[in-house]
């Protein structure tokens, strides 16, 4: 799977949060996203998993451009678990990402 961003620019009420993002991690490659809250780590993990879109930029999932995939195509090969996401069941992080 190649993921290609560019140029990603969002925002919110007017307020710009991610602008001019962009990278192309190669293959087996471990990228970390840091920063102090509020800048933008998770807007931007949203729009890589093609829950919100960007106001401009490409996200380039194999080549394909994420505005023009069906959400289902997208959520088959990408998925986000929220830091706080909260489960009925005692499983471990782990066994979220396995599923």
């Amino acid at each position: 799977m190649t993921l290609h961003v560019n140029n990603i620019r969002w925002t919110r009420g007017g307020n710009p949060i991610l602008d001019g993002i962009s990278f192309a991690p190669e293959p087996g490659e471990t990228i970390g996203l840091i920063g102090p809250n509020g800048s933008g780590k998770s807007s931007l993990l949203r729009i890589l998993a093609g829950i919100v879109a960007p106001d401009s930029g490409d996200v380039l999932l194999d080549g394909k451009n994420l505005r023009t995939q069906r959400r289902r195509s997208i959520a088959r090969r990408v998925a986000m678990v929220d830091q706080h996401s909260d489960t009925d069941v005692d499983i471990t992080v782990r066994d979220v990402v396995r599923l």
